[in-house]
């Protein structure tokens, strides 16, 4: 299947790309860890089920994750003033600066998928990815 080889080619991009944001973040630093950066520089002020709920994991093992980014520094909990049994989890400083390296890298791999193509072809693929993850609109 021609397909499974592309996507295997651009998860190896994806890995050789992100390499140098492992290198450079202290290296204690799991994948699943920099998923969950990744994910609350876009989504801040998240809960705890919408990260588990992403990182396809349960909310006990996200927060054992999230407790070991609070030691760390990365992430914060902040308690909902209108309901104190909701906590919010946002990025530190810290945690946004390894958010930033991290959207540079995913950027520049896209500019290289998209580099060979002309505008036309990059608008269809991006529209055929749009169609095939279901973000009709």
């Amino acid at each position: 299947m021609r397909l499974n080889t592309y996507i295997d080619h651009l998860m190896q991009a994806r890995v050789h790309i992100d390499s140098p944001i492992v290198e450079k973040v202290a290296g204690e630093l799991s994948m699943q860890n920099l998923r969950a950066i990744y994910f609350l520089g876009h989504h801040p002020n998240s809960i705890q089920r919408e990260l588990a709920d992403n990182l396809g994991v349960s909310v006990s093992n996200t927060s054992v994750m999230v407790d070991a980014l609070v030691k760390k520094r990365l992430v914060e909990r902040h308690r909902c003033d209108e309901n104190r049994r909701v906590v919010r989890i946002s990025l530190t400083k810290e945690g946004q600066k390894i958010y930033n390296l991290m959207l540079e890298h995913h950027l520049r791999l896209c500019e290289q998928i998209l580099k060979p193509l002309t505008l036309e072809e990059q608008e269809t693929l991006l529209k055929i990815f749009s169609k095939a993850v279901g973000l009709h609109g």
